[in-house]
């Protein structure tokens, strides 16, 4: 699914299942699970970020997920199935299976959670709770903003040495850096509380520019999404009986297993509906015949 199509749902909607999504990964280390977390969110993540920046965002999740496989074992020994030892360490495959299981985990909460910030922007997410809890959503907001903008006002900086022909290694040109990127930061921040101030922050009764009215339509996607993740539930529930030490036992799964792999896999199935509904039907060309007078 695109970012269009995320918008053109209810805000409501899109948190429900995205932060149910990412709570199923953080919740279950069980391989299958992990495994349905991490494919689900890199098909969510793919259509929102783009092939350049999802591969770039892969080139810091793989090393992250293969690192934390691999550092595992020397952590824990409690493992029966002894691979070889390394430097007097035993090494064991259930260490090992473990580790590769919550680095999945991890990497698919990252890929969750960064799909949502993308799928929901802060002007939704603030329209969606500014009259249950204003304050938290203007500073969640604000939160989901930060980072990103940080990062770019940290190329901007190093381009800009860059093309000054100033040194970037060293003490004295990390000083510069750090320096340059708190004022510029602290620059924006006196100028977003000035532009607060101006627009009437905290005076009188708050307005919004979106209409969140719920609708059939939204309502059913809603109880769509609380069927599918109530199965999910059940299957990390089921997916509990799975014991890591001190050998390997699988946990049986039954019907919510598929349950689990619709809810994670939702943005993938909707966007090739989206692809198929979109699709212009065929024409059947016929040769032209001549006419004879």
């Amino acid at each position: 699914m695109t970012r269009q199509s995320y918008l053109l749902r209810h805000p409501a909607c899109v948190l429900f299942y995205f932060a149910g999504a990412a709570g199923l990964a953080m919740c279950t280390l069980e391989p299958l699970c992990a495994a349905l977390s991490l494919l689900g969110g890199a098909a969510a993540l793919l259509p929102l970020k783009g092939v350049r920046a999802f591969f770039r965002a892969w080139a810091l999740y793989l090393p992250l997920l293969f690192v934390l496989a691999a550092v595992n074992p020397f952590f824990s020994k409690k493992g029966l199935t002894l691979l070889f030892y390394v430097g007097g360490t035993p090494y064991t495959l259930e260490a090992l299976c473990y580790g590769f299981s919550a680095g999945m985990a991890l990497v698919a909460a990252m890929q969750w959670f960064s799909a949502l910030r993308l799928a929901l922007p802060a002007g939704r997410f603030l329209a969606l709770f500014s009259k249950i809890a204003p304050v938290t959503a203007s500073m969640v907001s604000m939160v989901f903003r930060f980072l990103p903008e940080t990062l770019q006002k940290s190329r901007a900086i190093l381009d800009a040495k860059r093309s000054l022909g100033a040194k970037e290694g060293g003490l004295r040109g990390a000083a510069g850096f750090s320096t340059a990127l708190a004022a510029w930061s602290l620059e924006d921040s006196v100028e977003t509380a000035d532009s607060m101030r101006a627009r009437g922050y905290g005076q009188g009764r708050r307005t919004s520019a979106h209409d969140l009215s719920l609708t059939l339509r939204d309502g059913a996607e809603l109880l769509l999404l609380a069927l599918l993740f109530a199965c999910g539930v059940a299957c990390a529930v089921r997916a509990g009986a799975f014991r890591f030490y001190p050998r390997l036992r699988f946990a049986p799964h039954g019907w919510e297993a598929a349950g689990y792999a619709a809810f994670v896999l939702l943005p993938a199935l909707a966007g090739l509906l989206d692809r198929a509904a979109l699709r212009p039907p065929r024409q059947n060309k016929k040769p032209l015949q001549k006419h004879r007078p």
